[in-house]
C-alpha cells in the first residue's frame, strides 16, 4: 500500500511539473542537471537529453547585468546549496541554446536529506512581457507628462491672450512716461536756465526708472509664458505668490475692486516649481476677478500662511456671488467650462500642479459670501533631499 501511495505521489508530482508554466529543473551540488520540466526545456531551447547530466551553468549561462559570466563560485543559483538557504532573484538573464537571452526571476531552493545538501531545485519565470509592459508604461507616462506640460503652457498662453489688452495698457504707461521725461531733458539741455543740467539729469533718472519698470513687467510676462522643463528650486513662497499677485493685478488694470495680499513672514522656504505655482495663483485670481464683474466694492484677498509639517497654505478669496449649484460637481473636471471662450482646463491644471507638490486644492464658500480656493504645498527641502 505504501508503495502504491508513493507511486501515486510521484505521478502527481510529474503531472504538476509538466503542467507548470514556470521552468523547473534540479541540479546536484556539482551543478549537473538532474531533471527539467517541459517549460524549462521549451524556454531554454534545449532538448531534455541535452540538459540532463550536463552542468546547467554551462548551458544556461547566468550572467551579470553587464554581460560578464559568473564563475561557478559566484552563481546565485548555487548559493542555495552553499548555505542551505532559499534564494530569490528578481532580475537575471538566462541564455538559450541559439545564443539569445531573456530576463527571468527565479527561486533556488536547496535539496536537503538527513541534514546534507544534495543540490537545488530552481523555478524560473520568463518576464520578457512584463519588461516590455513596464517599458511601454514608462513611455506612456513620459508622453502624458509632455502633454500635460504642453497643456499647462497653452493655458498660460491663453491667460496672457485674454489679459493682453490690460497688460498692453500697463506697459504703455512707463513707455509714455519715458518719452515725456526724455523730451523734458532735451528741453532743459537746450535751454539757458542755470539749473538746466540738474533738471535734465533728474528727468533722465526718472526715465531710467520707468524703463526698468517696463522691463520688469516684460520679464514677469516672459517668465510666466515661457515653455520649459518642470524644475523645482528652494523658493520663498511668499515672494513667489507676491509676484503672481502683482502680475494678475496688472492684468486687472483699472477694475473697480480691491486687491489685498497677506503673507506670514515666518513661513519656511519650500522646494517648488515657481512658474507652475504662479500659474495656479494667477488662474485663481482671474477666476475671482470674473466673479466680481458685477459686484460693487468687490474685494480679492490672497493669504500665504504656514501649514502643518513645515508646509504652506495659499488661499484666494473673493466676495462675489459664489458658485452656481450646477457648477459645483464639475468644478475640477477638465474641458468643462461655463465660459463661451474658455478652455475648461484652468482649475483641472491647478489641481494637477498642486498635487504634484504633494498638496490639495479645495473650493469652499466664505461665511460672508463669495468663494475661497485654498491649496497646500508640502514639498519641503528636507523631503526633496530624502
Amino acid at each position: 500500500m505504501a508503495d502504491e501511495n508513493q507511486a501515486l505521489t510521484q505521478n502527481y508530482t510529474d503531472l504538476i511539473l509538466k503542467a507548470s508554466g514556470d521552468g523547473v529543473y534540479g541540479v546536484d551540488n556539482q551543478g549537473y542537471t538532474l531533471f527539467a520540466n517541459p517549460a524549462a526545456v521549451q524556454m531554454c531551447g534545449y532538448t531534455l537529453e541535452e540538459m540532463i547530466g550536463h552542468k546547467q551553468h554551462e548551458l544556461i549561462h547566468h550572467t551579470h547585468p553587464d554581460g560578464r559570466h559568473y564563475p561557478v563560485s559566484e552563481c546565485p543559483i548555487y548559493a542555495a546549496f552553499r548555505d542551505g538557504e532559499v534564494h530569490r532573484v528578481d532580475t537575471e538573464v538566462f541564455w538559450r541554446k541559439d545564443g539569445s537571452s531573456f530576463p527571468v526571476e527565479y527561486v533556488s531552493t536547496p535539496i536537503v536529506e538527513d541534514g546534507v545538501i544534495l543540490g537545488a531545485v530552481i523555478s524560473f519565470r520568463d518576464i520578457t512581457k512584463r519588461r516590455e509592459a513596464e517599458a511601454a508604461l514608462a513611455q506612456t507616462r513620459e508622453r502624458a507628462r509632455i502633454l500635460e506640460a504642453d497643456l499647462q503652457h497653452l493655458s498660460r498662453l491663453s491667460a496672457m491672450g485674454e489679459m493682453a489688452s490690460e497688460l498692453a495698457h500697463e506697459i504703455n504707461q512707463p513707455l509714455t512716461a519715458i518719452a515725456g521725461y526724455a523730451s523734458a531733458a532735451k528741453r532743459f539741455l537746450n535751454g539757458s536756465k542755470p539749473d538746466a543740467n540738474t533738471r535734465a539729469v533728474e528727468s533722465i533718472e526718472k526715465a531710467v526708472d520707468q524703463a526698468l519698470r517696463a522691463g520688469e513687467i516684460i520679464r514677469r510676462l516672459r517668465e510666466f509664458v515661457v515653455k520649459g522643463n518642470s524644475t523645482q528650486s528652494l523658493e520663498d513662497v511668499g515672494a513667489v505668490v507676491g509676484e503672481a499677485v502683482n502680475l494678475a493685478a496688472l492684468a486687472a488694470g483699472t477694475a473697480s475692486f480691491e486687491i489685498n495680499f497677506h503673507v506670514d513672514p515666518a513661513i519656511d522656504p519650500l522646494m517648488i516649481d515657481k512658474i507652475r505655482i504662479q500659474q495656479v495663483v494667477v488662474n485663481l485670481m482671474r477666476n475671482a476677478f470674473e466673479a466680481l464683474e458685477n459686484v460693487e466694492e468687490g474685494r480679492v484677498d490672497v493669504f500665504v500662511a504656514a501649514y502643518q509639517s513645515g508646509g504652506v497654505e495659499v488661499a484666494v478669496s473673493d466676495n462675489g456671488p459664489g458658485l452656481a449649484n450646477e457648477v459645483r460637481d464639475t468644478l475640477f473636471q477638465a474641458f468643462v467650462t461655463s465660459k463661451e471662450s474658455g478652455m475648461g482646463v484652468g482649475l483641472s491644471i491647478c489641481r494637477s500642479i498642486v498635487e504634484d507638490h504633494g498638496g490639495t486644492l479645495i473650493a469652499e464658500e466664505n461665511e460672508t459670501g463669495g468663494m475661497k480656493f485654498r491649496f497646500t504645498l508640502l514639498t519641503s527641502q528636507s523631503e526633496s533631499e530624502t
